[in-house]
């Protein structure tokens, strides 16, 4: 049995890849919502597997090449060569600013919900 909290080092892409791209594949997905001319019920009958595969790969083309090169620092520093001081968050501020974000593109758009505080 592994020590507590030792999975996330031993699985790199839990170190915030996954997380980075569920945020992509969202404000994609609320992006193409928005942008229907239609309700969200005929929306989701809509959208099928083609659009999904559409929106993984293009929210996986937005994931930043730092981000996947800072998932392997704690489990194999050596794969890393760069330091610390040379890789920008730019990732991380991405994703603490993707409600904000999200937020900006359902006020700009013609939609019901542009009222949003």
């Amino acid at each position: 049995m592994l020590p507590p909290k030792v999975t996330s080092l031993i699985q790199p892409m839990d170190q915030g890849v996954i997380q980075n791209f569920k945020c992509f594949y969202r404000r994609s997905f609320i992006q193409g919502l928005l942008n229907a001319d239609c309700d969200v019920t005929d929306f989701q009958k809509k959208f099928t597997v083609k659009d999904a595969v559409y929106a993984i790969a293009l929210s996986w083309n937005q994931v930043k090449n730092t981000t996947l090169q800072k998932c392997w620092r704690k489990l194999w520093p050596a794969a890393n060569p760069a330091s610390d001081l040379t890789l920008q968050t730019d990732e991380e501020e991405n994703h603490q600013d993707a409600p904000t974000k999200v937020l900006d593109v359902v006020r700009s758009a013609d939609n019901p919900l542009k009222s949003l505080p």
